[in-house]
């Protein structure tokens, strides 16, 4: 016999909270339908950004069949008719008249034949001159005009030709000079002037054909072989893929970078030409002076400037500062095209982002503004191409996403590793036990994970790492000039900020109390921790501001 007299109470007091639990539940998966939903959004916004990619570069490809075609046409109609030795050796007309105005206009064709090997010496290139006399009478309306083509063999040594001077440092390969004329490479030398001069991309990159490579490094590639004379073995990726003007920046690729051949980078930056920008600005100037003057956090991978304090109007800007020795394949030069090993997909979206380049002014690193660019998501790793990474790339990411439970994808990744390795996948719920684990693991009490789980995911292809590729838009010329203008001031700016930060010690001169002075020293510390891992620890991702 129960003799608590309380008991019945107590339990009509608790029937109303436990009959809330199936409603709970009901609300949590309507909340993960919802997410799933929303998921499922953005990957149809990715495919349908991809599929209008895809078009315009269908476009350009048809506009540049239709200008080779028409000018193939041309090439034809002008070498329809063939000059012969017998018409080359006809006389001259010989005018007796004295009041003539004679004017010769010479036309020079393109030999579109081979010529014959009697016709032509060695080291010379046949030029045929169709010169047409024009006989004017002033007492006549009608002139008379008589044709008289000459054939003249003209040596290579009497062709003008610009001297150019070899750079060691910016200059990929020499190749020896070609005597045979050949046809095929002058007609890509018509569609692509970059393809007879060096490698060297110049400061203001000029768009090309869509079919044709539109990196520097891989224009010298593809220029390999006999028929274009001999050519130096190629320099390795790092000297390859950025060589820049300045002799005072040097840029240094780390090893334990993600590296991709050179032909599937030409793959993913087939379709996409360089923007031609006009008088783009050289300066590189330190991430504390953007930070300073513009305001956010210097030590993250995004960073926004808010409306009153962009010099080019009231709206928001967004930029993005990458590692350069970690994305070897990134844009280094304004206008350029390139890739980004990515994870986060903040660049996606709220198009266009100001990008920033890193690059080494001595001991001190410096960036430079390139442009405003657009980003797609253009591919993915695959499990060979990151099998074929060093082992210490793959550990590097490994230990990155293991420490990075900021951010979901991070976290999301983590929990589906986690729930393969112990066997606890099931498809109808896998939504529910993924977002569960993911909760566990902030707290600190999810299932245990090494970095070998981490790599061996990635290395079957249960996860993959993004590949984006960033397009250069339009380029900022009154922000980039006022980036220049502030590292002017940037000492008093500096100064500046210092007595400011020194004044914040306390009122009047005073030194903080002990408890300030602890308050600090843990901020310092956690701004110190953030440095180190976006400078030194992450591959590809970083901290970043929040947009509010």
């Amino acid at each position: 016999m129960n003799l608590d007299p309380f008991q019945h109470d107590r339990k009509n007091k608790l029937s109303p909270l436990t009959s809330t639990q199936p409603h709970d539940s009901l609300l949590r998966l309507q909340r993960d339908k919802y997410r799933q939903e929303v998921a499922e959004l953005r990957t149809q916004l990715v495919k349908l950004q991809a599929q209008v990619d895809e078009s315009e570069c269908t476009i350009g490809d048809l506009r540049r069949l239709l200008a080779e075609a028409h000018n193939d046409a041309v090439i034809d109609l002008t070498a329809e008719k063939p000059i012969t030795d017998s018409e080359a050796k006809r006389e001259k007309p010989r005018h007796k008249r004295k009041n003539h105005k004679v004017e010769e206009i010479q036309i020079v064709k393109p030999d579109d034949s081979k010529p014959s090997p009697s016709s032509i010496k060695s080291n010379s290139i046949p030029i045929i001159h169709s010169k047409v006399t024009v006989v004017m009478d002033e007492s006549s309306a009608l002139p008379s005009a008589v044709s008289s083509p000459e054939i003249r063999i003209q040596s290579v040594k009497e062709i003008p030709s610009h001297k150019r001077s070899f750079d060691p440092e910016n200059d990929l390969a020499v190749a020896s000079p070609n005597t045979g004329g050949n046809e095929k490479r002058r007609k890509l030398e018509q569609m692509n002037p970059r393809a007879s001069t060096s490698a060297h991309l110049p400061e203001t990159a000029s768009p090309v054909s869509s079919s044709l490579n539109t990196r520097p490094e891989l224009d010298a590639v593809a220029t390999t072989g006999s028929q274009f004379g001999e050519v130096q073995p190629t320099p390795p990726i790092d000297n390859i893929l950025h060589q820049d003007d300045d002799p005072h920046l040097k840029i240094k690729i780390k090893d334990e970078a993600f590296t991709l051949p050179l032909s599937i980078i030409s793959s993913y930056l087939k379709d996409c030409a360089p923007l031609a920008i006009s008088s783009p600005e050289t300066s590189s100037v330190p991430r504390r002076l953007i930070s300073l003057a513009y305001g956010g956090n210097g030590q993250q991978l995004l960073q926004y400037i808010r409306a009153p304090l962009n010099p080019s109007g009231p709206k928001k800007r967004r930029m993005v500062f990458p590692m350069l020795n970690m994305n070897p394949a990134m844009p280094t030069r304004p206008g350029e095209p390139g890739l980004l090993f990515a994870s986060r997909h903040e660049i996606l979206y709220n198009a266009p982002w100001s990008l920033f380049c890193r690059s080494m002014v001595g001991k001190e690193p410096r960036w430079r503004y390139l442009g405003e660019f657009n980003s797609v998501l253009c591919g993915k790793m695959t499990t060979e191409q990151f099998r074929a990474q060093k082992q210490a790339v793959k550990d590097n990411w490994g230990k990155l996403i293991l420490k990075s439970l900021r951010y979901d994808v991070y976290v999301s990744m983590l929990a589906r590793i986690a729930l393969k390795k112990y066997g606890l996948v099931d498809e109808p719920n896998e939504n529910a036990l993924e977002i569960a684990e993911m909760a566990a693991i902030r707290s600190k009490t999810g299932r245990h994970v090494t970095v070998q789980d981490i790599t061996g995911a990635f290395s079957r292809g249960d996860e993959a790492i993004d590949i984006l590729r960033m397009e250069c838009v339009s380029y900022d010329h009154v922000f980039a000039a006022d980036i220049a203008t502030r590292l002017r001031g940037y000492d008093k700016l500096l100064a500046g900020a210092q007595t400011a930060s020194r004044g914040k010690g306390g009122r009047g001169g005073q030194k903080p109390n002990k408890a300030a002075r602890e308050r600090s020293f843990s901020v310092s510390k956690m701004r110190g921790d953030l440095m180190l891992l976006s400078s030194d620890s992450e591959l590809t991702d970083y901290d970043y501001d929040s947009e509010d």
